[in-house]
């Protein structure tokens, strides 16, 4: 009953429309599930996001799972994820990922990272909004998250403005894998929120893949179509 009248003081409303969620929903109305902007990637190994990486590094699956485009819905969802303190989002947008990816040839990889953020970005933020996509998607698939394997070592302020060759200068060299033991011969399912260039994803996996001896995999919640 307190909840029946919470809802009705403070109703619970879609992040997208706006309109009052029922009870089984979160964050977002099934008739905005059912219309976000799905890449369909997860059907085609050599898809275009997968293609951004060739020549570069070699990676077993490139997967985004929906299109991000400027002043978009999507755009809308992971703003508020970045800079409204809403990780509870992340994680949820996780698992519906996850709901796709278990059915793909990602189930047969061995745990799940993120991309990690710097400790001082971290701290600043509170949270990780790459690991809270990856946990959603790790407790789907029943992989483990592996978290402290590989470590950030340089802060960039935001590649948003840069030209691919700039952010690809800034990153190439900011991870470190601090347990190449752990990921050698494994299959690793590297998470990140979006897909722009590839170079933050390049470096990362180039670690785990040279230093580690991983195979990779890229899953991100959104792939930029910036036009």
């Amino acid at each position: 009953m307190w909840q029946d009248f919470l809802q009705l003081v403070f109703p619970r409303l879609c992040v997208l429309c706006y309109e009052p969620l029922v009870k089984q929903e979160n964050f977002l109305c099934m008739h905005c599930i059912n219309n976000l902007p799905y890449t369909h990637y997860w059907k085609e190994r050599d898809n275009p996001a997968a293609q951004l990486f060739w020549g570069r590094v070699q990676l077993e699956w490139v997967i985004p799972f929906l299109h991000y485009t400027k002043q978009g819905r999507v755009q809308k969802m992971i703003h508020q994820i970045k800079y409204h303190n809403r990780p509870e989002m992340a994680e949820y947008l996780g698992m519906l990922f996850g709901n796709v990816l278990r059915h793909t040839c990602l189930c047969d990889a061995h745990a799940i990272m993120a991309v990690p953020l710097h400790p001082l970005r971290l701290r600043q933020r509170g949270y990780n909004q790459s690991e809270k996509i990856a946990r959603g998607i790790a407790g789907v698939m029943k992989l483990p998250l592996w978290n402290g394997i590989i470590e950030r070592k340089t802060w960039q302020k935001s590649q948003t403005l840069k030209s691919r060759y700039e952010r690809w200068e800034n990153v190439k060299d900011a991870f470190e894998l601090i347990n190449p033991l752990a990921v050698e011969g494994k299959h690793i399912i590297l998470v990140d929120d979006v897909l722009t260039t590839g170079s933050t994803l390049e470096a990362c996996a180039n670690c785990l893949i040279n230093d580690g001896k991983a195979r990779v995999s890229i899953a991100t919640l959104a792939k930029a179509d910036l036009v």
